[in-house]
């Protein structure tokens, strides 16, 4: 964890008290054992017997409890509790937090309650383990057991389900999110299929740099490719320089460009490396809330760079690759659920799918489990002749968020690191792009039309 464990013993006891609403899911597993400082163990106890017995709770009660029983000093430790300052975390935030906390101590409990049985030898006692441990492990404050189909709680769930709408975050591309109900969705992961050297980190990059353009948080992890090489092909697209020729550019005329860009833009594009094959979605789990912690950052969308060469949360020596890489995407699904955000990934296509222009889902390398798990799966070709006209062919293998059989044409342009929708000058970006950004990729536009006319290379930098 990476908060001090005794800080979410503080926020338990602050919410029981002044949060009734909260009060509720915690009361039913609140126990002393959970807690290691005696003065939240004693606190916690008073906590419980007040309830037993009035079945009430109120700061005046457990102040009046503590004095008359512990003494001032207890109380005033009680009082600095209840001056935590919760207002910037997020109320999901702290309570999968504090889940997360109990949920570790009482495994921690079970482990060190047999260790002592095991040395006393008292292995006997040990039978009932392997039922508590995996209580521990599904333990959740959560308390919906089901919605009765004809009550008025389950009709006013499915009216408001049937008239809401998902959260969605557009790539910036027309005619990509004409096919996939307007963009990434939430609760989602969506991967790019395509083979070694077709731009899966181009495009990734690319569309993390549309996201920033209309004020969303970004957070791109990579495994594979350092992080100042992803920095370097986003600036390489944003600023509209070929990505050669960026180290050529004054340090006057760099400020700048970010200074434009920094003023118009409100959101934050993260990016960050961990080496191939070390990380597992707790980690980035983990990672994600420690940004959080130290920089208030929550992304709105999360780019992998890439699936294939993650690790996942749990291993067995009977895993092989197929069952594996199904169990990360389950995993990174589970993660994109848990932060109710999309997350864009890519795998690659086995030996087949290298030279093919038809991609299938059965053209993923290595375990077509991660078809099974995606939720939009969307396969990338670019043919000889394609490549000589500067186009990728894209088609919908898989979408759970409209047709799966949709095809679509884009530009690419390698030397600034960008796709678009090739009918640019009418497909800009998104209605909310900031002007100043607008004003740049109409720029970019018009460079690229004349160039095809001309057939010369570009006018890289001022």
């Amino acid at each position: 964890m990476l908060v001090d464990p005794l800080f979410f013993e503080k926020v338990i006891i602050k919410f029981l008290v002044e949060r009734e609403d909260l009060r509720d899911k915690i009361i039913p597993f609140l126990t002393t054992e959970v807690f290691s400082l005696n003065e939240n163990k004693i606190i916690i106890s008073e906590i419980i017997k007040l309830q037993e017995d009035y079945e009430t709770l109120s700061k005046q009660q457990l102040s009046f409890q503590l004095i008359s029983k512990h003494g001032t000093e207890l109380n005033d430790f009680y009082d600095s509790i209840l001056q935590i300052d919760l207002s910037d975390l997020p109320e999901n935030f702290i309570l999968d937090n504090i889940e997360t906390f109990y949920k570790e101590k009482l495994i921690y409990n079970l482990c060190v309650d047999s260790i002592e049985k095991l040395k006393e030898s008292n292995t006997n006692e040990l039978g009932d383990l392997p039922s508590q441990l995996q209580d521990a492990l599904s333990f959740s404050f959560k308390s919906d057991v089901g919605v009765d189909f004809l009550s008025e709680e389950g009709e006013e769930r499915l009216y408001q389900y049937l008239h809401s709408k998902d959260v969605v975050v557009p790539t910036g591309v027309r005619a990509i999110d004409n096919l996939i109900g307007g963009g990434f969705h939430e609760k989602s992961i969506s991967i790019f299929l395509a083979s070694t050297g077709r731009g899966k980190t181009l495009i990734m990059s690319s569309l993390a740099q549309n996201n920033l353009l209309n004020n969303k948080n970004v957070l791109y992890i990579t495994f594979e490719i350092a992080k100042e090489v992803i920095q370097k092909r986003i600036t390489s697209n944003m600023f509209n320089i070929n990505i050669n020729e960026l180290s050529m550019v004054t340090r006057d005329v760099f400020h700048e460009k970010f200074k434009k860009y920094r003023n118009a833009i409100k959101s934050k594009l993260i990016v960050e490396e961990f080496p191939t094959g070390t990380i597992n979605c707790n980690y980035i789990k983990s990672f994600v809330k420690e940004l959080y912690n130290k920089k208030k950052f929550k992304p709105d969308i999360i780019y992998l760079d890439y699936l294939g060469i993650m690790i996942s949360n749990r291993t067995s020596k009977n895993d092989n690759t197929y069952t594996s890489l199904k169990r990360i995407c389950q995993e990174t699904r589970a993660l994109s659920m848990f932060f109710n955000i999309p997350i864009v990934s890519a795998v690659q296509t086995n030996r087949d799918g290298m030279n093919t222009s038809n991609l299938e889902l059965d053209d993923i390398a290595d375990s077509i489990g991660i078809a099974v798990e995606g939720d939009l799966v969307i396969g990338i070709v670019q043919t000889p002749e394609l490549k000589e006209q500067g186009r990728y062919l894209g088609k919908i293998l898989k979408n759970r968020f409209g047709d799966d059989a949709g095809v679509f044409n884009i530009g690419v342009d390698k030397f600034k690191q960008r796709i678009y929708d090739l009918d640019i000058e009418k497909n800009i970006m998104l209605n909310n792009t900031p002007p100043v950004i607008s004003k740049t990729i109409e720029e970019s536009a018009r460079i690229q039309t004349h160039h095809k006319k001309h057939d010369r290379k570009p006018v890289l930098f001022e």
